[in-house]
């Protein structure tokens, strides 16, 4: 026997390290499921679907229910859609109404219209509660830039600078859906131009804001709106009320009266921005009954007071002032700040007549222009001359 040592030809040959043949497969009953894309896609289908369905039976529902209120009030609603549609036909609108409900109740566009001597056309966009910094914004933002009037005419009261009387009001136009500010605010606006699930979620999400209680409700401030609001705007409520009830709650509203600077500065700041668009501004102060300023605190002189004030503002801003505060009379007024149809008319009718003869007053001047009554007595009225 060899005791050599085996030479590279007899070397042992390496060990094999292959991996073990697998097990043959066993048929459990199970299908074998291949990774593709197809199945991501069938689950985006499927989303798409349904988003699209919901949004065709969101459609349906807001069809059939009353519309959300997305502005300040129902009015606001109502009037943005009146100037949409003056836009939309190419309608111009020469002369605006603006300010309260007194405004709107005051300024009768067609009676306006009718006794201008140019014939201007004119639309009314005074909104219920709607103080000065309410209707500075409203006017800048909604109105001015649907309309493009040459002239607004902002009728005024003592209610305009109650300093107790705005911050529900304020706080309304701010918290509404198409006033809102803010980023997030514009991105929810822009997105439900095309969807009406993100437009009108508000409702859809409680059954009865589409069918119910809550639907009724709208549905009957708008039907009542629609039975106080003239052709062109204007307010034709004449329900009498000089109830005690009434009485208080306009007490409460001039509480502890002031000029309200938080309201003078809106006013300052909406003919500022008016001008920088090329909008004139005339500031009226309108008539109130003796009633109205026996519930300011300190009756005639707070009165007088508010109309200092309004004639400073002519002259800070360099606009006009048509003050007639005691143009009529208790019986002209429905309650206390709202005239009836006669004087409604009256007033319109003198309004157009006192803006055609500024031109006759010098600059920086007031005078009386020696407007008559219907039974031939002279109106209190001023016109002060603060433009170029």
């Amino acid at each position: 026997m060899s005791t050599e040592p085996p030479t590279r030809a007899h070397a042992a040959h390496p060990v094999s390290r292959r991996a073990p043949t697998p097990p043959d497969p066993v048929d459990d009953g199970r299908l074998e499921v291949l990774p593709t894309g197809r199945p991501a896609l069938g689950w985006v289908a499927a989303v798409v679907a349904v988003v699209l369905l919901a949004e065709v039976l969101a459609r349906v529902a807001v069809a059939e229910a009353p519309p959300e209120i997305r502005w300040y009030d129902a009015g606001a609603q109502r009037a943005v859609a009146a100037m949409d549609r003056r836009g939309a036909a190419g309608d111009d609108v020469d002369v605006v109404f603006a300010g309260t409900s007194a405004a709107a109740q005051a300024f009768v566009p067609a009676a306006f219209t009718a006794a201008d001597p140019a014939g201007r056309s004119a639309l009314n966009v005074g909104l219920a509660g709607a103080v000065p910094t309410v209707t500075g914004p409203w006017l800048v933002d909604e109105v001015q830039e649907r309309l493009g009037p040459d002239l607004v005419v902002w009728g005024l009261t003592p209610l305009d600078l109650a300093p107790a009387y705005g911050a529900d009001q304020l706080d309304a136009y701010r918290s509404a859906v198409e006033t809102r500010s803010g980023w997030l605010a514009s991105l929810d606006r822009a997105v439900g131009r095309t969807s009406e699930l993100v437009r009108s979620r508000r409702i859809l999400r409680d059954p009865a804001s589409v069918v119910g209680g809550a639907a009724d409700e709208r549905a009957a401030e708008l039907a009542a709106l629609d039975a106080t609001t003239g052709p062109d705007g204007e307010r034709i409520d004449f329900t009498v009320d000089t109830s005690p009830v009434r009485a208080a709650v306009q007490r409460a509203r001039l509480a502890d009266f002031a000029i309200d600077p938080a309201d003078t500065a809106a006013i300052v700041d909406a003919i500022e921005a008016s001008h920088a668009a090329g909008v004139e501004v005339v500031l009226v102060e309108l008539p109130s009954p003796d009633r109205l300023r026996a519930q300011l605190p300190g009756g005639d002189r707070d009165a007088a007071l508010a109309t200092a004030a309004i004639s400073e503002l002519g002259e800070r801003a360099a606009v006009d002032v048509i003050s007639m505060p005691r143009a009529l009379g208790g019986s002209d007024f429905v309650d206390f700040t709202h005239v009836d149809a006669p004087a409604a008319a009256r007033v319109s009718t003198w309004i157009a007549e006192l803006l055609a003869r500024r031109a006759e007053v010098p600059v920086g001047r007031c005078t009386d222009p020696r407007l008559v009554d219907r039974w031939g007595f002279a109106v209190g009225v001023e016109v002060c001359r603060n433009s170029p």
